[in-house]
């Protein structure tokens, strides 16, 4: 791709960068978060100079730490996300496909996502740019290649798991508290229309908990919905 790329009639292309790492990133056989964030600014400084190559105008930096890449609700990601709905950049620059996501499907409808609102996907250290057709599939390809490495590691775990079960150890954390429901909660739900995600964060809760609650205000909306 030449420097100084633009949009039609001249325009410079605005450029949204995406960083993700998850907690199992390491540096120098340490998990920690000076470490993950270090390598954050690693990324990004990368990303931002690949941009500025390019010739495109940087809008906004996105970024999530210690998220897995199969979760696509993430805050980083949903912002970008609500973005793109406005269409304030014209292209997605990430450092490679699998810090986007490591699930083919969920990969699949959020750059359909994109697509729908003629936003393109760059990877910066891979043949990626789905502006040609070439760039979309390898897109899908190496999208099947992340969930494959996801899905092997997870069987490895299970299975180190089991063998830890068998010996008679205990594995896993203790069980999460549950945090009492207030009607507070219940109404800055029903108005934020928040997700999953953001229940988690805003009120403390474990997934579980979090995923009961927001089933419910879900099923008082549609009645609601359905009898107004």
């Amino acid at each position: 791709m030449a420097a100084n790329d633009s949009g039609g009639g001249g325009r410079q292309l605005r450029c949204a960068i995406y960083c993700r790492l998850s907690k199992a990133e390491r540096q120098d056989g340490k998990v920690t978060t000076d470490a993950v964030e270090a390598m954050r600014r690693k990324q990004e400084d990368y990303l931002v100079k690949r941009a500025e190559l390019e010739g495109w105008a940087v809008h906004k930096v996105y970024s999530d730490l210690g998220v897995s890449g199969g979760d696509m609700d993430r805050p980083g990601l949903n912002s970008l996300r609500d973005d793109a709905s406005y269409r304030r950049f014209d292209i997605v620059l990430v450092h490679a496909v699998d810090r986007l996501a490591r699930d083919t499907l969920g990969g699949l409808q959020f750059y359909d996502y994109l697509r729908d609102r003629h936003i393109e996907l760059v990877s910066a250290t891979q043949p990626i740019d789905t502006r040609t057709a070439m760039g979309r599939m390898l897109f899908r390809q190496l999208l099947n290649w992340a969930e494959f490495e996801r899905d092997l590691t997870s069987e490895r775990t299970k299975h180190a798991l089991r063998k830890l079960q068998e010996a008679g150890k205990r594995v896993g954390r203790p069980p999460r508290a549950m945090v009492p429901v207030t009607e507070e909660m219940l109404t800055r739900m029903r108005t934020e229309r928040m997700r999953l995600g953001q229940v988690m964060r805003a009120f403390g809760m474990g997934r579980r908990q979090a995923k009961e609650l927001w089933n419910r205000v879900a099923r008082e909306r549609e009645k609601t919905d359905g009898n107004g």
